[in-house]
């Protein structure tokens, strides 16, 4: 007969090993490394930093991943608008404890005498080892004298993808 559903972890199936019947779990036979949820969010509210101390930019999402054996792939795109001598970092917090954290100064403007608009990617891959919500959110700080303008003229996107093990 078919089966109707997954089966669990523990269920037990009967596999023969050169003739001889052997019993295996089958969570040692199911395929890992599946996404099983992506989730995005996107922030267009202009926001102006102008310290070295990480500050929320309003871009957070909340996931809540189905097994504590999950992976959380987290990546986030910084729109940003600076003039010279300027620049940024980004990082990433599980609810209240940073996960990843750039240099400060990653993304920054050599002296020029324009404004410049600046996207910066980020990635992480985290393992929460929980099945309860998670919000992750991204802060910034800059680097250099004066302000910062996120999500000045573009927006910025949060993704996060559960990943199987």
């Amino acid at each position: 007969t078919a089966l109707a559903s997954e089966p669990a972890d523990t269920d037990e199936f009967l596999v023969s090993d050169a003739g001889t019947l052997k019993r295996i779990d089958y969570s040692l036979i199911k395929g890992g490394g599946k996404v099983l949820q992506l989730l995005t969010a996107t922030t267009t509210t202009r926001v102006n930093v102008a310290t070295t101390t990480y500050t929320d930019i309003g871009l957070s999402l909340a996931i809540t991943p189905s097994a504590t054996s999950s992976k959380i792939f987290a990546l986030w795109k910084i729109s940003a608008n600076m003039d010279s001598g300027r620049g940024y970092g980004s990082k990433l917090l599980r609810d209240t404890t940073a996960v990843f954290t750039s240099q400060s100064g990653l993304f920054s403007v050599a002296s020029q005498t324009n404004s410049f608009r600046l996207h910066g990617t980020f990635m992480h891959l985290d393992s929460p080892s929980s099945t309860s919500e998670i919000t992750y959110k991204v802060q910034c700080a800059t680097y250099g004298s004066g302000q910062v303008d996120f999500q000045e003229s573009d927006n910025s996107d949060l993704m996060l993808m559960e990943i199987g093990a």
